[in-house]
């Protein structure tokens, strides 16, 4: 709304008074001028009350006149674009407030890796130090594919200490009271087909929880789906490798148990060519796969936990042992292309 038009002012070398206010009457009558040093008692005091009609004057202006701030109006919060993630709805942005920047050593103990390496060139790093994580990621909302016994929220996907944290604690949802988890996918910022990928990841021990982190097709078209690490929730000392492929979604899959305790710290990745799938676990080979069913499509990283209905042959529903909060974490995620 525009501002009232302001009242008409005369000029003064400190102020603008308004015209309404100045003094327009009859000046009181001046007795003869005589000497400063006979100066009566009456000349003083109607001196004194033109310097008071004068004080009075320029304060009241003052008053008036002086600046005030104006409140601006709060900016509307915009909406974030949606996206699509695996084994659920589409996903959608964090709504959290932009983490504080990490400064401090890597929480994994292990820097994230900074370059190019021998035979491989860079072309994403992420360490979660802290920013606005919707900008990047897409987060996942709702029921995870083929899963009643699991759900996704935005609000169980953080960043903390330079670490992104997906909690895994018990919430109210549409299909009851169970242990809500979430998930994060790189495809608002970066997908590749072929290259190196690693994971630099924690699990807390949580009994029908488990973690999986993977490469999704950026395109959302599932099969293909190649996981680099993921366990079945029964226990950290599980690591498993699987792709899928085709429309009956057959797959090949790689098992090794008590190769480590993942509720430590770890580095898992794959090195995807064409036909062929190299695992690693902290720079040692665990697992290979060749195949003319290793995808060609460009695939997004993503990071995420699960639970999972009672009595099911992959895993089986969180019991009286499992803890309030069961978290994976994520120090740090990088990628890379073969260097020409």
């Amino acid at each position: 709304m525009a501002n009232p038009p302001e009242p008409p002012r005369s000029v003064s070398a400190r102020v603008s008074v308004p015209q309404d206010m100045r003094y327009t009457g009859e000046l009181p009558a001046q007795p003869p001028a005589t000497a400063p040093s006979t100066l009566s008692e009456g000349v003083w005091r109607n001196l004194a009350v033109t310097l008071a009609t004068i004080l009075v004057l320029v304060l009241g202006g003052v008053v008036i006149f002086w600046p005030r701030s104006t409140p601006t109006d709060a900016a509307e919060p915009v909406d974030q674009p949606t996206g699509t993630e695996p084994s659920g709805p589409p996903a959608t942005t964090a709504a959290a407030e932009p983490a504080a920047q990490h400064t401090g050593p890597a929480p994994s103990g292990v820097a994230m890796p900074a370059g190019n390496l021998p035979g491989w060139r860079q072309t994403f790093t992420e360490d979660f130090n802290g920013g606005d994580l919707g900008q990047r990621w897409y987060t996942y909302e709702g029921q995870p594919g083929g899963d009643p016994g699991g759900w996704f929220l935005r609000s169980h996907v953080t960043q903390s200490n330079g670490k992104l944290v997906i909690t895994g604690s018990r919430e109210n949802t549409p299909n009851g009271s169970l242990y809500a988890t979430g998930g994060v996918s790189s495809a608002k910022s970066f997908t590749q087909a072929y290259g190196r990928f690693e994971f630099r990841f924690r699990m807390d021990k949580g009994y029908g929880i488990n973690y999986v982190l993977l490469l999704w097709p950026a395109d959302d078209v599932w099969p293909p789906e190649i996981n680099v690490a993921e366990d079945d929730g029964l226990s950290r000392d599980l690591i498993t490798a699987t792709l899928h492929y085709g429309t009956n979604n057959t797959t090949i899959t790689r098992k090794s148990k008590g190769l480590a305790n993942f509720t430590t710290w770890h580095t898992a990745s794959v090195e995807w060519k064409p036909g062929s799938l190299v695992y690693k676990l902290d720079g040692k080979v665990w697992a290979t796969m060749t195949s003319s069913n290793v995808p060609k499509t460009p695939m997004a990283m993503v990071a995420q936990s699960q639970a999972w209905p009672c009595g099911t042959s992959f895993s089986d529903c969180p019991n009286s042992t499992t803890p309030t909060r069961v978290n994976l974490e994520v120090d740090w995620m990088v990628a890379y292309a073969a260097a020409a």
